[in-house]
C-alpha cells in the first residue's frame, strides 16, 4: 500500500490519474476502492466518500459479476486485462462498460493494487446496434412506401432506389443502380424537374416541380433533397390531386363569377374547403363579421369565427355526413362581440359526386333569440303568478285563524309582556298578509298603496322584524340622518325590498359579520332624493355575478334560490321613480344603493302609531252560519262571533250549509268562504239567494280582494273580506250587513 501511496505522489502520476478523462481507479488485492477520479464519480454515481472502501461487485451486474471476479484475479496475479461488462450505476442504470485493468507491484515484485480503466461505451454499441438495424429494416421500409424514392450521388447516379421509384422509372434495380439520372431519364435536364435536381445538388435548397409525363400519362410532383453525399428524390402520382385541384378551382370560379348576386344578398355568405379554409366571403359576412374578404379568404374558419370550436366541429361533421346542416352557432366578430347565428349549411359536390366544400348562409338573429328570452320569461312570470294565487290563498287560510286567535286571546289577557307576544303575533301576521299580497301584485301588474311615508319609522320596523331572523354573530347597525325628507310609496313594498336586501346579506355571512343600513338625504334639496343602503361584509361578488344579479330567475342561491327576490326589488323601486345599484368587490362584501325620490314640500309622512279604534260593535243574539274547508278558520271565526254576542253554526262546505238551511234551522246570515270543495261560495251565494232569500250571504277569500268581489257580486254576496281578516273588520263587516239587511 506504501508503494501505491507514493505512486499517488508522484506529479507525473497525479496528472495521469486525475486528468483521464475516462474512469480511472484503484483496488487493492481484495477488490476494494483505494482511490478514484472524478470521472468514476459522475460514471457510477456514487460520492467519493461512498467508494472509498466499497468493493466493486455492488458496481457490476449480477449477470457480469463472475467475469469480473475473474478478470479482477488475472489482474492480481500479474496480468494486463482487458474485457466488456454491465455495469450498474448507484440509481440503477445500466451501462456497457470498456474494463482495462493494470496490475501495480511493489519493490520486490509481487503485486499490491490494481489500476483499472473504465469507459462507457453505451451510446457507441447502441449507435452500432441502430446502424445495423437500419441497415436490414431500411430498404424493407422504403420499399413498402407509396412514393418513389431515390438516392443521387455527385456524380448523378443511382445509389438506391425503392420499388416505386423503379415502376415510375419503367426499370429494374440491376439496371438502375450506378446507372446516371440522366442515362434512365434522357431530356430530364431540360424539364422543370432537371432543374428542380440541379437546385437542390448545387445550392443546397429543397425544390419541387409537378408537370405531366408524357410516357407515364400522368401528373408526378417531384420533389429533391439535398444531402452530403448528393440528392434524395421523392415521385409521387398526384394525378388525382391535380384533377380534383383543377375542379375546385372551375368550382371556384363559377362561384366568384356569382358573386355580385351573392353580395347583393344582406345574408352572411361564406365557401370553405373541407380543411376548413376559406375561400369565398360575400360583403353580408364582411357586415356581420367585421372581416373583409381579402382578410377573411385564405383563413381557417374553424379558427376565426366559433366562441365553441367543439359545436362547430360537430356541425361540419353533420354536412360531411349528411349533406346539410342548419341550427344555431355563437360566433365572434372582429370587434370581439358574440353574435348568435342562425346557420344553413351545404355540401358542394363536384360533377363526378365528390364533396368538395361548404357553403354557408348565416344570418344574425341575436336580437330575436334575445326577445325570445324575454318571452319565455314573460311566461315564466305568468305561471308564477298562476302559483302564487294558488299559494296565496293556502297562505292567508292560515294566516287567518293565526291573527284572530292572537286577537280573540288579547281581549282576555291583562298580563302586559302576554299582550305584547300576542301584539308581535299580530303585527307579524299582518305584515306576512301584507308580502302574500304584495307578491301576487308583483305577478299581476297591480298598484300597491302609495301614501307618504316616514323611512325612519320604517326602517324601525324593519329592525325590530329583522332582530329574530338573523343569526346572533352578525352585528346590526341603523344610522338614519337627522331631518330625513319623507317619500311616497307603499309601505308594504318597501318593507319588503328591505327585507329582501337584508337576507341575501345574512345569507351572505354565515359565519357572522357587520350589517349597516343607512338613511340620508341626497347631497342637496333640489336633487330630491333620499337615499338607502345596506353594506354587508360577507363574501361579495365578481362582476359578472353582480350584473346579472337584477336578472329575472339568476340566483347564486343555487337549488335553494328563485333567482325573484332582487328583480322583484328592482321592479318595485323602478315602480317608485328610483334606482337599485349594486356596489361589491369580491371577499369584501356588498353595498346596496336605494334612491328614492322625496316627498313635496308640506306632505305629512304616514303616522307611526294606528289611530286609536272604536269600540267593537256588539251582536244582538243572531245566529251565523260559517262555512269554511279550513277547520281552524271555522272555529276561531265562531269563537270570535260567540264572545262578541253572536250565535254561530258551522259548515265545511257550500252543501253542508244547504242542508242546514233547508231543515228549516234560523239563520239570519251566512258567511261563506269562496274557494271550497264539493261547492264553492259563489254556487252557495247564488243558492241562498234564490231559495233563501232573507238570509243575508257575506263572502271571504284567500285570493285578491278585487276579484273576489267581482265573483261575488254577481251570486248574490252582499259585503266581502279578504283573508286574512282582523277580528274587527269581522265584526264591523257582520254587524253592517245585517244592519243593511234590515235584520237588526
Amino acid at each position: 500500500m506504501s508503494t501505491i501511496s507514493a505512486a499517488m505522489e508522484r506529479e507525473g502520476f497525479q496528472a495521469l490519474f486525475f486528468g483521464n478523462p475516462d474512469a480511472t481507479f484503484v483496488f487493492d488485492t481484495s477488490g476494494t476502492f483505494i482511490h478514484c477520479n472524478d470521472q468514476l464519480i459522475e460514471l457510477s454515481g456514487y460520492s467519493r466518500d461512498e467508494l472509498h472502501n466499497m468493493t466493486f461487485d455492488p458496481l457490476v451486474h449480477p449477470d457480469y459479476l463472475e467475469e469480473t471476479v475473474r478478470q479482477f484475479a488475472r489482474c492480481a496475479m500479474g496480468e494486463n486485462c482487458r474485457y466488456l461488462i454491465r455495469a450498474v450505476t448507484k440509481y440503477g442504470d445500466p451501462l456497457d462498460v470498456d474494463i482495462t485493468n493494470i496490475p501495480v507491484r511493489g519493490t520486490d515484485g509481487t503485486v499490491v493494487a490494481v489500476i483499472g480503466i473504465a469507459r462507457d461505451i453505451s451510446a457507441i454499441l447502441a449507435a452500432e446496434a441502430a446502424r445495423l438495424r437500419m441497415k436490414g429494416e431500411l430498404h424493407s421500409t422504403l420499399n413498402q412506401m407509396a412514393i418513389g424514392i431515390g438516392f443521387v450521388d455527385r456524380q448523378w447516379r443511382f445509389t438506391f432506389l425503392n420499388d416505386m421509384a423503379l415502376r415510375f422509372l419503367q426499370s429494374d434495380l440491376v439496371t438502375a443502380i450506378g446507372a446516371s439520372l440522366l442515362d434512365l431519364l434522357p431530356g430530364v435536364s431540360e424539364t422543370d424537374f432537371g432543374a428542380a435536381c440541379r437546385q437542390a445538388m448545387h445550392e443546397s435548397r429543397i425544390a419541387t416541380a409537378r408537370a405531366f409525363s408524357e410516357d407515364l400519362q400522368k401528373w408526378v410532383e417531384l420533389t429533391a433533397f439535398p444531402t452530403a453525399e448528393g440528392i434524395v428524390l421523392h415521385v409521387t402520382d398526384v394525378s388525382e390531386d391535380q384533377r380534383t385541384k383543377l375542379k375546385l378551382e372551375q368550382n371556384a370560379e363559377r362561384i366568384r363569377s356569382q358573386a355580385a348576386l351573392l353580395d347583393a344578398s344582406q345574408e352572411a355568405i361564406y365557401l370553405r374547403d373541407l380543411d376548413g379554409r376559406i375561400t369565398y366571403w360575400n360583403k353580408g359576412a364582411a357586415q356581420l363579421f367585421g372581416w373583409n374578404d381579402d382578410e377573411a379568404v385564405g383563413e381557417h374558419a374553424r379558427e376565426l369565427l366559433p366562441v365553441n370550436p367543439e359545436a362547430f366541429r360537430t356541425a361540419t361533421e353533420h354536412v360531411l355526413r349528411v349533406g346539410d346542416w342548419d341550427g344555431e352557432v355563437e360566433m365572434y366578430t372582429r370587434d370581439g362581440r358574440i353574435v348568435i347565428v342562425g346557420c344553413r349549411w351545404q355540401l358542394v359536390r363536384d360533377d363526378d359526386g365528390k364533396a368538395t366544400a361548404i357553403f354557408a348562409v348565416d344570418s344574425d338573429i341575436t336580437e330575436w333569440k334575445r326577445g325570445e328570452d324575454k318571452r319565455n320569461r314573460a311566461q315564466r312570470l305568468e305561471s308564477l303568478g298562476t302559483l302564487a294565487g294558488g299559494i296565496a290563498h293556502d297562505l292567508n287560510n292560515v294566516l287567518t285563524p293565526i291573527l284572530m286567535s292572537a286577537q280573540l286571546l288579547a281581549t282576555s289577557e291583562t298580563n302586559d309582556s302576554r299582550l305584547a307576544l300576542l301584539g308581535s303575533i299580530e303585527s307579524g301576521v299582518t305584515r306576512g298578509a301584507d308580502m302574500v299580497q304584495q307578491v301576487l301584485s308583483f305577478a299581476r301588474g297591480e298598484e300597491g298603496v302609495v301614501s307618504v311615508l316616514d323611512i325612519a319609522a320604517l326602517l324601525a320596523q324593519v329592525q325590530e322584524f329583522s332582530r329574530d331572523s338573523l343569526p346572533k354573530a352578525i352585528r346590526f347597525d341603523l344610522t338614519v340622518q337627522t331631518g330625513l325628507w319623507p317619500v311616497r310609496g307603499d309601505s308594504t313594498q318597501l318593507f319588503q325590498v328591505l327585507m329582501n336586501l337584508i337576507t341575501n346579506a345574512g345569507d351572505a355571512m354565515p359565519g357572522g359579520g357587520q350589517l349597516t343600513i343607512r338613511a340620508m338625504n341626497g347631497a342637496d334639496k333640489a336633487s330630491n332624493r333620499v337615499i338607502l343602503e345596506v353594506e354587508d361584509s360577507g363574501y361579495g361578488m365578481d362582476a359578472e355575478t353582480a350584473s346579472k344579479v337584477f336578472d329575472p330567475f339568476f340566483t347564486t342561491k343555487g337549488l335553494g334560490g328563485t333567482g325573484l327576490g332582487l328583480a322583484t326589488s328592482s321592479t318595485i323601486i323602478r315602480g317608485h321613480g328610483g334606482d337599485l345599484d349594486v356596489y361589491t368587490v369580491p371577499g369584501l362584501g356588498s353595498r346596496f344603493r336605494i334612491s328614492l325620490p322625496a316627498a313635496e314640500e308640506g306632505a305629512g309622512a304616514e303616522p307611526a302609531e294606528p289611530p286609536v279604534q272604536d269600540a267593537l260593535p256588539p251582536g244582538k243574539g243572531e245566529r251565523i252560519l260559517v262555512v269554511d274547508d279550513e277547520a281552524t278558520i271555522r272555529e276561531i271565526a265562531c269563537q270570535t262571533l260567540e264572545a262578541n254576542g253572536y250565535q254561530t253554526l258551522a259548515a265545511e262546505h257550500g252543501r253542508e250549509a244547504i242542508e242546514i238551511a233547508d231543515r228549516g234551522t234560523k239563520i239570519d246570515l251566512v258567511f261563506t268562504d269562496m274557494m271550497m270543495p264539493e261547492m264553492d261560495g259563489a254556487e252557495t251565494a247564488a243558492y241562498f239567494m234564490a231559495k233563501h232569500p232573507n238570509i243575508a250571504v257575506m263572502a271571504a277569500s284567500g285570493l285578491n280582494a278585487n276579484g273576489g268581489v267581482a265573483r261575488a257580486a254577481h251570486s248574490g254576496v252582499t259585503s266581502f273580506l279578504s283573508k286574512p281578516y282582523t277580528t274587527s273588520e269581522l265584526l264591523v263587516s257582520v254587524r253592517e250587513t245585517l244592519d243593511t239587511w234590515g235584520k237588526a
